[in-house]
């Protein structure tokens, strides 16, 4: 199935989708609900929250699978759930999907592909976001992929930049599982700002990177390659490589600040352009000497 009209409602209006608006069989029916092969286009513009460009809400164990939105997702009133592809995947599956537009939204959850992966039965997996990710002044966990998320997110990747207060590459808040995973977007954060992830609040990230770099706002210590601020939860085995910037302190680091009782192991920060920008210096200097004593 398709649909390549735009959808603009009202900014009341909740579970909003450029295809569907509810994917939802309900509790404990089966089969779930399935969206299989199928795709919109068109732009999808205003309501109140669960707000994406292919489904509003992906509901209680119904499934997104091999499907995709390309159209520019805008909400700028909205209070929460704000995604590329789907708003609020509640406890649903999404696998083998993606979207490629630009999502504009103020509010809680804001993401590239999904603006709430919630729940511990929710799953993101083998999925990509491509488009740029803006948050309002106060949009509060927004990232390139998903804006929070307390499900499991593996296999996937984000590459658009992202912006907003607590702001992360691939996930702006995460308090679930993410593995095999990355984002190369370019980050910034008025609050917290992560490579990977913005704040984490538990959960877990495993062998997972991020390459994007990233600026935080100058009033808080919460800027990191990898994740901004971290307040419980455990990183094993990724890294981060992008250019970190804290107001003026240009110092990278992994993790901005761990404010809790969070474990990092296996785990490394390293400034691959200021590493590139240091050897093409040293190259130049040598070649200057050598032409010097010829």
């Amino acid at each position: 199935s398709h649909a390549t009209g735009n959808v603009t409602v009202s900014d009341n209006i909740e579970s909003v989708g450029g295809l569907v608006g509810l994917n939802n069989t309900g509790l404990f029916v089966t089969p779930s609900a399935l969206i299989s092969n199928s795709y919109a286009t068109g732009d999808v513009t205003g309501g109140r929250s669960s707000i994406g460009g292919l489904v509003g809400q992906n509901a209680e164990t119904s499934r997104i699978v091999d499907s995709y939105a390309t159209g520019n997702v805008k909400a700028n009133n909205s209070t929460q759930n704000i995604g590329g592809l789907v708003g609020w995947n509640n406890a649903g599956t999404i696998s083998g999907s993606h979207a490629s537009g630009t999502v504009t939204a103020s509010g809680v959850s804001v993401g590239g592909l999904v603006g709430n992966n919630g729940g511990t039965a929710a799953s993101i997996t083998n999925s990509y976001a491509t488009g740029d990710v803006n948050g309002g002044p106060v949009s509060q966990g927004v990232g390139g992929l998903a804006g929070s998320n307390s499900g499991t997110i593996s296999g996937s990747h984000a590459t658009g930049n992202v912006r907003g207060e607590i702001a992360g590459g691939l996930v702006g808040g995460n308090a679930g599982l993410i593995t095999d995973s990355f984002s190369s977007g370019n980050v910034f954060g008025s609050y917290a700002a992560g490579g990977l992830v913005g704040q984490m609040d538990g959960g877990s990230i495993l062998d997972s990177r991020a390459s994007g770099n990233v600026t935080g706002g100058a009033d808080y210590d919460f800027t990191g390659g990898l994740v901004g601020r971290m307040q419980g939860g455990d990183i094993d085995n990724s890294h981060a490589t992008g250019s970190v910037i804290h107001g003026n302190d240009t110092t990278g680091r992994l993790i901005g600040n761990n404010t809790g009782s969070g474990t990092i192991t296996n785990s490394t920060y390293r400034d691959a352009a200021a590493e590139a920008a240091a050897q093409a210096a040293a190259e130049a200097a040598a070649r200057a000497a050598a032409a010097a004593r010829a």
